[in-house]
């Protein structure tokens, strides 16, 4: 809605213009007119960026602060479980080998 009623002025500034000048420079200010937009639009988008990493960063400071790294806790622990699973699979698998390989050995003595 801004850019609307910012180009609408810019619009008419460029018609009136065009009425006071030659038209060789009315294709200049038309030029200019282009350049004015082109930067409003990039300012606009610099402060949508701007805007985007504060509400990021105050995001993350209420994480910090609520949670005290709590969340990060709960990973770790989560990590840590599996982990836990996984070397007891480890266990489990060692054990069932070395009893193949006893009744292998007990298959080959008789």
């Amino acid at each position: 809605m801004k850019t609307l009623i910012v180009s609408a002025i810019l619009g008419c500034i460029s018609i009136g213009s065009a009425y006071a000048t030659p038209p060789r420079i009315v294709i200049d200010r038309g030029e200019d007119v282009r350049d004015r937009r082109e930067n409003i639009r990039d300012r606009v988008e610099n402060v949508r960026d701007r805007a985007e990493d504060i509400r990021d960063r105050a995001e993350d400071r209420w994480d910090r602060r609520h949670h005290g790294g709590l969340l990060d806790r709960i990973e770790d622990v989560r990590d840590k479980a599996e982990n836990i699973r996984d070397r007891r699979e480890d266990v489990r698998d060692r054990r069932e080998n070395i009893r193949d390989r006893a009744e292998n050995k007990r298959d080959r003595r008789r």
